[in-house]
């Protein structure tokens, strides 16, 4: 008998940029796939939820993670290598986040997740 398979555990990083309405659908994908959804939102995402989407939003994405961390929470687990992971989208993502991204700037828990998926060679898309 075959051991029964474990649910992908992705990480939904939402940066501030316009398109919220990506951080929603992407969130519906992943629970159509039974993944086990991190989600780390930075302030300005937030905002663009409630603005282009409606003020229920940010309630509504929050509610489809199985996890919610504060963007300012380096030390949360996604922020280690050591978590096993399937990877991590960020969608949308603002000009800045991919900046620090690409440059390593790892000052937040968006941009030090996405450097570990870098780092654990980890499938990860912006």
């Amino acid at each position: 008998m075959s051991a029964p398979l474990t649910p992908p555990r992705v990480i939904l990083g939402v940066a501030g940029a316009s398109g919220a309405v990506l951080a929603l659908e992407a969130a519906r994908h992943l629970q159509t796939i039974g993944a086990e959804i991190d989600l780390v939102a930075s302030t300005a995402a937030e905002r663009t939820l409630s603005e282009e989407i409606g003020p229920d939003a940010f309630g509504a994405l929050s509610g489809m993670a199985t996890r919610c961390h504060e963007i300012g929470n380096i030390g949360a687990d996604i922020a280690s290598g050591s978590v096993p992971v399937s990877g991590m989208i960020v969608a949308p993502c603002s000009m800045r986040s991919l900046a620090a991204i690409a440059h390593g700037l790892d000052d937040n828990l968006l941009t030090r997740a996405a450097s570990v998926q870098l780092k654990e060679r980890r499938g990860w898309c912006c």
